[in-house]
This record gives structure tokens, C-alpha cells and sequence, in this order.
């Protein structure tokens, strides 16, 4: 075999296994999550861990964009607040990193970068993302 067909041998199957690698992603995140943590990190560098209650969905699709969701109640000084997103997740090729489209009730989207997949398993996922240079955690448990 000569050497270019082998280069091109090679760069095929690092294509074909970043492709299956999004997909195997997608399958693990695919479902509910309870949250577990939120921490928050503004951009002072300051993190604030607070009790959190609610879920993340995420949606296993064949196309780039996939459905999410994150529907939470969080206590803040003595106040109760409340986070619904709703959008897409697109997973970054060859990365644990993705990027959330946050859609609003008139449709706008914000775009949330920098989101990486700091663990995935069966059963834990921690993620983390930026939200207008600041930095959200997650530490989540598979509901079902």
C-alpha cells in the first residue's frame, strides 16, 4: 500500500470515529436529570454554591441540534428564584464541549458557548457553560 492511501486510511477513521463518538454522547446525555449542585461563578471570579431543586433534559437526536431544557428553583439570599431554558445543545465534533441556544417566548436566541462535559456515566453528569461572562456548574443525576 503507498503512503498517501494510508494517511487517507487514517484520516477516515479519526472522521468516522468523531462522528460515533457525538452519537454515543448524545445517547449517554439523552433523558432527565435531576440537579443535584448549581454553583455560579460571575465574572469577578467570585462562586456561589446554592440549594437547588429541578431537572435537565436532554434530547438524543440524529440531527446537529438537539432539544434541551433546564427547569429549576434555586434559593438566593433568602429568595427563591427560578430558571427556565429551553433551546439546543450542539456537541462541539471531536470534543466534550457543546454550545446551548437558549430560545425565549419570542423566539430570540442567546448563545451560550463554552459548555464542556466535565463528566459523563450512566447514572452522574457534571457540565459547566458561560452565560454573559459568567460561568454556570452543574452536578447532576440521571432520573430515568
Amino acid at each position: 500500500m503507498s503512503r498517501s492511501f494510508n494517511i487517507f486510511f487514517v484520516i477516515i477513521l479519526v472522521l468516522i470515529s468523531s462522528c460515533d463518538k457525538e452519537q454515543r454522547t448524545k445517547k449517554k446525555l439523552a433523558g432527565s436529570w435531576n440537579i443535584i449542585e448549581y454553583q455560579y461563578s460571575n465574572f469577578s471570579g467570585l462562586t456561589y454554591r446554592y440549594d437547588t431543586y429541578g431537572q435537565m433534559t436532554f434530547e438524543n437526536c440524529e440531527d446537529a441540534l438537539c432539544n434541551y431544557a433546564i427547569d429549576m428553583y434555586f434559593i438566593n439570599q433568602g429568595d427563591t428564584s427560578y430558571r427556565n431554558d429551553n433551546g439546543y445543545y450542539e456537541l462541539i465534533k471531536g470534543s466534550d464541549n457543546y454550545i446551548l441556544y437558549k430560545m425565549d417566548s419570542s423566539g430570540i436566541t442567546d448563545t451560550l458557548d463554552n459548555g464542556r462535559i466535565i463528566l459523563l456515566t450512566k447514572k452522574s453528569l457534571k457540565i459547566e457553560f458561560t452565560e454573559f461572562y459568567q460561568r454556570h456548574l452543574f452536578i447532576l443525576e440521571r432520573i430515568n
